[in-house]
């Protein structure tokens, strides 16, 4: 599942990317490293105001929860929605119909499990491009105070042969837009069909390398450039560097 993700690039280009207006850049700063257990409010171009790059929380919640504990509850279990079921999920089922989104993203990290331990791997498409991981948002409205949050979920879908090979547990990866069908995504007349007919594996170049464990590291911010640096483990099978 995604639960690590980069976007290392100023807020201008990410304007230049998807032709948006960042609202409030000065609050957002470009990170090689996000973790969705930490919640963080990172930039997305939603159905509602596609010509907008907001921040949405990361850890989906549905409009119907009705209290701070609950939405606290759940949004750690909501960072991911399969694809496959997210048109039955109570969760999901509103949002993957009304409330689509384009999350912009510069790689993803997975892990490789080799004879029981697990190895870390950094994935992009080729030649480091700024791509959109198809989502879906919820506004909730805390109650008590009136307070309104903006939150998201990434969907995933089975892992191409490539990403397979590298996170070969699981066998998931987020679903990844090709730029042609990214307005369409955001289209509120888009089909269910055609909505389910995108989310499938990215079938495009990418490339990956495996990293330092400085991802992990307890006493060290995983959010630095050295955390993407090709790191090589001997023992490994897959070689260094995988290409599709």
């Amino acid at each position: 599942m995604c639960f690590h993700y980069s976007l290392q690039v100023e807020a201008l280009k990410i304007e230049d990317r998807y032709q948006a207006h960042f609202v409030d850049p000065e609050g957002f700063q470009p990170f090689f490293y996000t973790n969705g257990y930490d919640h963080q409010a990172l930039p997305v171009i939603t159905s509602e105001a596609s010509g907008e790059i907001q921040r949405y929380y990361w850890g989906l919640i549905p409009s119907w929860v009705k209290d701070r504990d609950s939405a606290i509850d759940i949004w750690s279990k909501t960072l991911n929605a399969r694809s496959e079921s997210a048109f039955e999920k109570p969760s999901f089922r509103h949002a993957i119909r009304y409330n689509r989104c384009l999350i912009p993203c510069t790689g993803f990290y997975e892990w490789h499990d080799y004879k029981g331990k697990k190895y870390p791997y950094f994935i992009q498409l080729k030649g480091n491009a700024i791509f959109s991981i198809a989502g879906i948002w919820e506004e909730w409205i805390e109650r008590v105070k009136g307070t309104k949050v903006n939150t998201f979920s990434v969907l995933t879908t089975d892992a191409n042969p490539m990403v397979a090979k590298i996170h070969n547990i699981k066998k998931r990866m987020p679903v990844i837009l090709p730029v042609e069908k990214e307005n369409r995504w955001l289209d509120p007349e888009c089909s269910r069909e055609e909505i389910s007919a995108m989310l499938c594996p990215y079938e495009k170049e990418m490339e990956a390398q495996s990293i330092s464990k400085l991802i992990t590291a307890r006493n060290e911010n995983p959010n630095q450039e050295a955390v993407q640096k090709p790191f090589h483990y001997l023992e490994l099978d897959l070689p260094d560097i995988v290409h599709s």
